[in-house]
């Protein structure tokens, strides 16, 4: 038994059309490849939690929690202390997940730039604004040195907060360690 050299049915005289069908073919799914990769590379985008849909649903979201966060910040703190909505045009989503404070001086690029006594009590709205969304509003809650970066005026409103607390909200243990 020989083997032929030669891919089945095919011998020395079709060797130039098989070469040539071959090559069509060849062509025709390297162009299916081209489009296939256009079509993917269309849906990340679109999916995209920067610039796509999800990016363009979770705006909405991220805004709604930034107002609620600003209604609690708005009730604890003394002075104007604002964390602006994700900034986001018609044309184009992009969200980097940075958010603007706005101060009573200042615009301050991004939360984790304010002073410590401005993040914590941007980190006690978070806390109670995802409790409140999660459904845990009457699950204790800790505060661990609790207005230590905060200059004397704060800590005498950190300090009506917690006592209020206990007559506004449900939660049903208020834990301080300091």
């Amino acid at each position: 038994v020989s083997q032929s050299r030669y891919p089945k049915g095919i011998n020395q005289r079709s060797i130039p059309r098989w070469c040539c069908e071959n090559r069509v073919s060849i062509k025709k799914e390297i162009e299916e490849k081209e489009k296939n990769k256009e079509r993917h590379t269309d849906l990340i985008r679109a999916l995209s939690p920067v610039d796509g849909i999800i990016a363009e649903g979770m705006t909405g979201f991220i805004n709604r929690f930034i107002d609620d966060m600003n209604t609690v910040i708005k009730k604890s703190w003394e002075d104007h202390l604002v964390i602006r909505h994700c900034m986001v045009d018609n044309t184009n989503i992009e969200l980097d997940y940075t958010f603007v404070v706005e101060t009573l001086y200042e615009l301050v690029p991004d939360v984790s730039l304010c002073s410590k006594g401005q993040r914590e009590i941007i980190d006690w709205a978070f806390r109670e604004v995802a409790m409140c969304y999660l459904g845990l509003h009457t699950h204790p809650v800790l505060f661990d040195e609790w207005s230590g970066n905060m200059d004397e005026a704060h800590q005498l409103r950190a300090c009506e907060l917690l006592g209020n607390l206990t007559y506004t909200t449900n939660h049903s243990q208020l834990i301080v360690a300091s």
